[in-house]
C-alpha cells in the first residue's frame, strides 16, 4: 500500500522518544520505588535492558512486514475472519491505552498543575488539541515535535542541574538490601510501560521514508527515552528516598517544587510540568492516530479523519470511567493494563511467524510447479 505522507528516521526517532517518556516520567519512578525501594533504579535498569530488546525485534518485525502496518499484516497472516479478531482486539488495546493517557493528563492537572480545575474542562482541552494534531496528519505532528524537541532537551538538562543540591547519597544506599524477586518485579512493569506499549509504532513504520532506517529510529529513541526515565527515577530516588518515591504519586513533580538556587531560581515545577505535558501529549496524539489507523484499515475506510472526532470525543467518559483518579490506576489499573500489554506484545511475533511459513511455504509450492 502507497503511503502519502512520509516521516525521516530521525522524526521517528523522536516520536518514539517522546511515548517513551510520555506518561511514564511522572509515573514510573513511583511505580519502581513501590516494589523495590531505593532499589528501583536497579528495576528501571534491568527494565531497560530488556526493554529494547524487545524494541529491536519490533523494528526487525517493521522491516520485515514490508511497507505493511500490523493490521495489514495480521489480514494478511490470518486470514479475513481470524485476522478480523485479531485486530479488533489490537484496536482495542489502542483505544484502551488512549483513554489511560488521557486520564493520566487530566488527574495531573487536575491536582497538580491547575488545582480546582475540573477535570472535564482539563481533558477537553488536551482533546481539542490532539484532534487538531491527528486530523493534520503524522507527518506534520513529526515535524511539530522535531521542532519542540531542543526545547524539551534544555528545559530537562536545566531541571536535572537545578535538583543536584536536593540530592543525598544516603537516600540510594543500602544498595541491594530488596529480594531479587522485588527488583524483577518492579521492572515487569517498567517493561511492559511503556516498551511494551511502542508495539502502537508498527503501525507507523510504514510511513517511515527509509524501511533500511526503522531499526536504528525505533531503538535510539527508544533508548533515549529510557534513559531520560532512568534518569528521573534516581533524582527521585536521591531526592525523596525510596519510601518518599513510592508514596509520592508524581515524584518528579515533587522535587521540582522544592527547587531553589540561591533564592533566585524558584516555582520553576510550572514550566517543567508544561515540558512534560509536552511529551504526554505527543503520547496521546500518536494512539489517538494509531486508534483511527486501525479502525480505517480494520473496516477498510477510505480517511481517518471523519474517526478522530468521534474517537477523541469517546475518551473523555472511558477516561473518567476506568480511572477516576490517580490511586485508582496505580492499584487497579496498571496490574491489569500490564497483563493486557504483554498479551499484545505476543501478537506481532505470531504475525511474523504465519507470514515466515505462509511465504516459505508458497516458495516450496513454486518449486514443485
Amino acid at each position: 500500500m502507497i503511503r502519502k505522507e512520509k516521516i525521516e528516521y530521525r522524526q521517528f526517532a523522536i516520536l518514539v522518544l517522546l511515548y517513551t517518556v510520555g506518561t511514564s516520567v511522572i509515573i514510573a519512578p513511583s511505580m519502581l520505588a513501590s516494589y523495590a525501594g531505593q532499589d528501583g533504579w536497579i528495576s528501571a535498569l534491568l527494565g531497560l535492558g530488556i526493554g529494547l530488546l524487545v524494541v529491536w525485534c519490533y523494528a526487525s518485525i517493521g522491516k520485515f512486514f514490508m511497507g505493511r502496518s500490523l493490521i495489514e499484516a495480521i489480514n494478511e497472516s490470518f486470514g479475513n475472519y481470524l485476522g478480523f479478531v485479531i485486530a479488533l482486539i489490537f484496536t482495542f488495546f489502542s483505544l484502551t491505552l488512549s483513554s489511560l493517557v488521557l486520564s493520566n493528563i487530566g488527574n495531573f492537572v487536575n491536582t497538580r498543575m491547575l488545582v480546582g480545575t475540573p477535570l472535564d474542562a482539563a481533558e477537553y482541552i488536551f482533546v481539542i488539541v490532539v484532534i487538531i494534531g491527528v486530523r493534520l496528519g503524522i507527518e506534520t505532528l513529526a515535524r511539530s515535535t522535531e521542532t519542540l524537541t531542543p526545547l524539551f532537551t534544555f528545559l530537562f538538562i536545566v531541571f536535572i542541574f537545578a535538583v543536584l543540591p536536593q540530592m543525598h547519597p544516603n537516600n540510594i544506599r543500602p544498595i541491594l538490601e530488596h529480594d531479587i524477586h522485588d527488583i524483577f518485579k518492579s521492572s515487569y512493569g517498567f517493561i511492559s510501560f511503556p516498551f511494551g506499549e511502542l508495539v502502537l509504532f508498527l503501525m507507523l513504520t510504514p510511513f517511515v521514508s527509509k524501511n533500511k532506517k526503522i531499526t536504528k529510529g525505533y531503538v535510539l529513541g527508544a533508548f533515549i527515552g529510557g534513559v531520560i526515565v532512568m534518569i528521573i527515577t534516581v533524582l527521585s530516588i536521591l531526592s525523596l528516598g525510596g519510601y518518599g518515591t513510592a508514596i509520592n504519586t508524581y515524584p518528579a513533580f515533587t522535587i521540582a517544587k522544592k527547587i531553589d538556587v540561591g533564592g533566585v531560581i524558584q516555582r520553576v515545577e510550572v514550566i517543567m510540568a508544561g515540558i512534560w505535558t509536552f511529551s504526554i501529549f505527543t503520547k496521546l496524539s500518536v494512539c489517538v492516530y494509531v486508534t483511527a489507523l486501525s479502525i480505517k484499515q480494520l473496516f477498510r475506510l477510505r480517511d481517518l479523519n471523519c474517526l478522530t472526532i468521534p474517537i477523541a470525543i469517546s475518551l473523555i467518559p472511558l477516561s473518567q470511567w476506568g480511572t477516576p483518579n490517580a490511586a485508582d490506576f496505580q492499584t487497579y489499573t496498571a496490574m491489569w493494563m500490564m497483563y493486557f500489554t504483554y498479551i499484545i506484545m505476543i501478537i506481532p511475533f505470531l504475525t511474523t511467524g504465519v507470514l515466515y511459513l505462509k511465504k516459505k511455504w508458497g516458495k516450496k509450492q513454486e518449486s514443485k510447479a
